[in-house]
């Protein structure tokens, strides 16, 4: 009877989002027209808008017009428009809409991003989840209501003078799901509003530990991996836990998720032995071998998240992964349809996009394009107009066209344009890097943690420097053979940089191995400065503000360490 309602149900789901990826598909057949309809109607909506009228939208005809008297655009030209919208003034960027939220983003700035989320913008960004879900459970139907893991953020951290929400969209969306989809997660969706991101990922575990967990969900790969070392590190309290039920007494929980943990968190003796039995075997409680019937991680796959995908393969094991997607606060931007690609269609419905060749960004009359004119295979910055009120909107993200769904192009990111080295004209990209790196560690067999690029200020010594963690320790000589390797990797991804090394303007890489830990103590510091949240940081692969670095210095020696071991490099020129 059970099963017979769940299929009922899911059936009824499917046939609602199914009209919509029809839709979608029929879009991607024309995707210019349907582009330029979509210009059209932001620009007749909110022309009468004080952003409208400021920057003449009546007038705006052609998309020859928008180009012409509509500028590039940064966050800090919208900041006095958004400011009165936070005063309840939403016709400063809007006419007829509704102002739903706004959603925080820490970005790249140093401080917070107000994105207001509309109400086509919300409509907007659950139907592209919806359909990024309906291609997912057709196929594997069997994790539609298996248990999952989700991070979605606190959906009002506060409000603004005239009462609207901030805070994060993924946990307005997600208190928005099918109540048959809610109860799959390991919790509540409204968790986030009374429990940090670290107290979240343990009550995860804790509840997951009496459920066959089958999926994990979250947009960064590092937030899986937080996740995933958590059962080692906390073991003993975990199985404790288990056999004894409830949760850690410290921490103080309204009356209602007091209540819900303590239905969800019974005493298991039997699974406590199991866990136990686990650790005796293997000395460690990874995902892996806890939940051995996962069948999905959901995570970014592409650009610098993929320098963590060997280490979610190692704790999580062999498990099909899905991209989630290039999302950010701004828009949704590309809906993937395979499993192990980063790559995603262009979602041509949900916002206006404009293509800028990588080697055009800087010029005073760069070549724009739209979807229709890409080419396979050819990197672009890309331009965002929305439904959130920013137009020609410089995102400042890197992606690549890989392939073709009828006529939009499939696209994966690369990385922020903002990170990119450029000593002696190399143009060394964070992509880049992250995969010279990762291409090194396998051919040295030498596993790596996290780690970052910085690349030489004008009074050091003309060489870049890697610095890393290892889960090894490593002698002398495997240093210096990754150094070596990293440094080749490096040219291969790079010419430029093959090039001047061969012009010796760049000594050969130097290797710096820190202190277990170093990393993550680092990237909470940034995110504490920021003022962002977990679900959002991005630990940076190429570190090109060398200040941010004095922060790093002060954390080894905390610990009780040298900043620096002997820096390793070959003294020959390898390139």
């Amino acid at each position: 009877m059970l099963n017979s309602l769940v299929s009922l149900v899911g059936r009824f789901l499917a046939r609602k989002v199914a009209k919509e990826r029809l839709a979608f598909h029929h879009a991607t057949m024309q995707p210019r027209e349907v582009q330029h309809q979509l210009l059209s109607r932001l620009l007749r909506q909110h022309g009468d808008s004080a952003f409208g009228q400021d920057h003449g939208f009546r007038e705006l005809h052609t998309l020859a017009d928008f180009q012409r008297r509509m500028p590039i655009s940064e966050y800090d030209d919208y900041l006095p428009y958004i400011e009165r919208v936070k005063r309840g003034e939403v016709s400063a960027m809007f006419r007829d809409e509704q102002v739903v939220m706004f959603s925080l983003t820490s970005g790249t700035t140093s401080t917070r991003k107000f994105i207001p989320v509309t109400k086509q913008y919300l409509d907007d960004y659950r139907r592209g989840w919806s359909m990024w879900g309906l291609q997912v459970f057709e196929k594997y139907p069997h994790l539609f209501l298996q248990a999952k893991v989700g991070f979605g953020g606190v959906v009002s951290e506060f409000k603004t003078e005239a009462g609207i929400p901030c805070g994060s969209l993924s946990g307005l969306t997600a208190s928005m799901n099918p109540g048959i989809v809610q109860r799959s997660y390991c919790l509540p969706a409204n968790a986030a509003n009374w429990a940090d991101a670290q107290t979240r990922g343990y009550l995860n575990w804790r509840v997951a530990l009496h459920r066959n967990l089958g999926m994990c969900v979250a947009p960064n790969p590092g937030i899986l991996l937080h996740f995933a070392r958590f059962g080692t590190e906390h073991a003993e309290q975990l199985i404790r836990e288990v056999r004894n039920g409830g949760y850690s007494s410290d921490l103080k929980f309204p009356y209602s998720l007091r209540s819900w943990l303590k239905r969800n968190l019974p005493a298991d003796p039997k699974r406590a032995a199991e866990l136990e039995k686990i650790v005796e075997r293997t000395c460690r409680l990874d995902p892996k071998d806890i939940w051995p019937g996962m069948g999905l991680i959901a995570c970014w796959l592409g650009g610098p998240a993929r320098a963590y995908l060997d280490q979610i393969t190692d704790l999580f094991g062999d498990v099909p992964r899905r991209d989630i997607g290039l999302i950010a606060s701004e828009t949704r931007m590309s809906i993937p349809k395979e499993d192990g690609t980063p790559g995603g269609i262009l979602d041509v419905t949900s916002a206006f996009f404009e293509f800028i060749p990588v080697a055009e960004m800087d010029s005073p009359s760069p070549t724009i394009l739209e979807a229709a004119d890409l080419e396979t295979g050819k990197e672009y910055y890309i331009l965002l107009t929305t439904t959130s009120g920013l137009y020609r909107y410089n995102i400042h993200d890197v992606v690549r066209v890989i392939d073709w769904h009828e006529k939009t192009p499939i696209v994966e990111f690369l990385h922020k344009g903002s990170r990119v080295s450029d000593v002696f004209g190399e143009k060394l990209t964070e992509n880049q890097v992250v995969s010279a790196v990762r291409e090194a560690a396998i051919a040295t067999g030498i596993p790596l943690g996290d780690f970052s690029l910085v690349p030489p200020r004008a009074h050091e010594q003309t060489a870049y420097r890697l610095l890393i963690e290892s889960s090894n320790t490593l002698s002398v000589e495997q240093r210096a053979d990754l150094a070596i390797a990293i440094d080749r990797a490096m040219g291969e991804q790079n010419y430029l940089y093959k090039r001047k090394r061969h012009e010796t303007l760049f000594e050969p890489l130097h290797l710096d191995v820190l202190p277990s830990g170093t990393w993550r103590a680092w990237d909470l510091l940034q995110l504490a400065r920021s003022g962002g949240t977990l679900e959002q940081y991005k630990h940076p692969f190429l570190i090109t503000d060398h200040a941010r670095l004095d922060d790093l210095a002060r954390i080894v020696e905390e610990t009780d360490a040298v900043f620096s071991e002997k820096l390793v490099s070959s003294q020959s020129d390898v390139l």
